[in-house]
């Protein structure tokens, strides 16, 4: 949605459109909370298995931990997630109360 058309809709359609766009982002809040717990459980137990003399090819498993952060740049990136931002912007803007 462009500047213009968030600018064109009325009061009711953009706080309906901020609703709609709420529920994504929290699953993608949920999404990189789930991602960051497996990237620390990952450097958990690498130190763990480190501490307790393990080869350092155990460490390969560290590599796995890069996919996570794939994953987490690319939710950052969602253009659901500059769609929300858009329409906050103009909430405030107007000042419109959430």
């Amino acid at each position: 949605m462009t500047e213009k058309q968030l600018g064109d809709m009325t009061n009711e359609e953009l706080q309906g459109e901020a609703r709609a766009l709420r529920s994504a982002s929290i699953n993608h809040a949920f999404m990189i909370g789930f991602l960051v717990g497996i990237i620390l459980f990952g450097v958990g137990s690498l130190l763990i298995g480190l501490l307790r003399g393990l080869s350092i090819g155990y460490g390969a498993l560290a590599l796995l931990m890069l996919i996570p952060l794939y994953l987490i740049r690319g939710l950052g990136n969602d253009p659901e997630i500059k769609q929300a931002k858009a329409v906050k912007a103009e909430i405030r803007r107007r000042g419109l109360r959430r």
